[in-house]
């Protein structure tokens, strides 16, 4: 798709919602607009996209998804993310839907809800969380075509000290009812000081087909809050994905990002998080499985912006059958961060001669007081671990799906919610047997 076809969309789409929505969104929208014209798309010569092909992502026609007429059943959404117990705020192509939704047991003064509602309510927190984003200008320029296209996504606003007794659900759903189309939630939680949120987000193709997400996360974490945030990824086989995640931690705050992929065609997670005040803490892991042609690409960065902050970094892929992994893990320590402890390890299991995996770890160091360490391996199976489980009568490919989920199991113990993770590590046995 050209510029100029970008723009004439871009045109006909502020247009369409110029009446009913609030100048100053309409303002970001444009700034947002004019900084991924200004970007354009990368090419191989960008090193942030050397080995993603950006046309994954431009062959997919930009339609933006509509809702559906008819949505699906909520027995044929939890047959593929399990029991959604707890609260759930489902979406279907990008939209809202409350009928599937439960939201009635939040917390008394956490908000949940959808971005489109908040935006009508004209709500000054998610005006700020939006104009930060702005400013912020990472130069991602699919961040930036979210910012100007978005529709809707999940709001929750958790104020001073408060806990939300339940693990809270967000569920895109694609359907598939229209054909190929791109989706693009934004999602907004905020916890200030004290509070303590707990989400799942998760993606679900219920087709096949191609269409493509364009996700964009953000998480604003105040004095002494704690954010745990899981995003499970299972989309259609020919799906396409992009989730980019920025988290802001204040003094003496704790996030917790686990990633898990396990569908799409083409798969690209941007998670960034700045450590802005002493003594916040910060972890980010993900497991992905990349067979059957599938393009997983994880890209992680840290900003350790003052001292006594911690980071620990662990990210493991089981490759077969051709599938492709990127990891790119960047840490910075600036000059005034003394006392950083940050800690970085990508492993990856290659399990057939066609598989591939790019790794690149990067520490940059301003600080001289600090404890920083990164590593990456690749390779297969220890052979004398299959000897010895084959010498005991398991046979070849069981000992080898033995191994590997040992190996990736360790990214889900590290799974507070014993429900999720039981059903994580049910279907990732189920990926390496059928693998195997």
């Amino acid at each position: 798709m050209s510029e100029t076809n970008y723009k004439e969309e871009f045109e006909r789409f502020l247009s369409a919602r110029k009446a009913h929505e609030p100048a100053w969104l309409q303002s970001i929208r444009e700034t947002a607009f004019r900084r991924f014209t200004d970007l354009g798309m990368p090419t191989r010569k960008h090193e942030d996209w050397k080995y993603t092909p950006v046309s994954f992502y431009t062959d997919v026609p930009f339609a933006q998804a509509e809702t559906p007429t008819q949505a699906p059943a909520l027995a044929d959404i939890e047959a593929q993310t399990g029991a959604l117990s707890g609260l759930r705020a489902i979406f279907v192509d990008g939209h809202f839907h409350s009928e599937l939704s439960d939201l009635s047991a939040t917390t008394e003064g956490v908000h949940i809800g959808s971005v489109a509602d908040a935006l009508k309510e004209d709500s000054s927190v998610l005006k700020q969380e939006l104009q930060r984003h702005v400013d912020r200008n990472t130069g991602r320029v699919f961040e930036a075509l979210n910012l100007a296209f978005f529709v809707d996504g999940l709001f929750v606003h958790a104020p001073k000290n408060t806990k939300l007794e339940q693990t809270l659900h967000v569920v895109n759903v694609s359907s598939g009812t229209k054909g190929a189309s791109v989706q693009q939630p934004r999602n907004v939680f905020v916890a200030e000081q004290g509070a303590q949120l707990d989400i799942v987000e998760s993606y679900i193709g219920l087709h096949d087909g191609l269409y493509w997400t364009n996700a964009v996360t953000e998480v604003d974490v105040a004095d002494n809050a704690h954010v745990t945030h899981l995003r499970i990824q299972e989309e259609g086989k020919d799906g396409r994905h992009i989730a980019s995640l920025h988290a802001h931690l204040s003094r003496a705050s704790n996030f917790a990002n686990h990633i898990v992929s396990f569908g799409g065609k083409a798969v690209r997670n941007d998670t960034e998080a700045v450590l802005s005040a002493e003594n916040a803490e910060c972890t980010l892991n993900g497991l992905y499985l990349s067979g059957d042609n599938q393009h997983v690409d994880n890209r992680t960065s840290l900003d350790h912006a003052r001292p006594h902050c911690n980071s620990y970094q662990l990210y493991k892929g089981v490759l077969t059958e051709k599938g492709k992994g990127v990891f790119n893990g960047h840490i910075l320590v600036r000059q005034a961060a003394q006392k950083t402890d940050a800690k970085q390890s990508n492993q990856a299991l290659l399990l057939s001669d066609d598989a591939m995996i790019y790794s690149k770890p990067q520490l940059e160091i301003f600080a001289d007081d600090v404890r920083c360490t990164h590593g990456a391996t690749s390779g297969n199976l220890d052979p004398e671990g299959l000897f010895y489980l084959q010498s005991r009568g398991v046979h070849k490919d069981a000992a080898k799906a033995l191994m590997t989920y040992a190996f990736a199991n360790e990214l889900l113990t590290q799974l507070s919610n014993e429900e999720i993770r039981e059903r994580l590590e049910q279907r990732l046995s189920s990926r390496l047997h059928t693998a195997s």
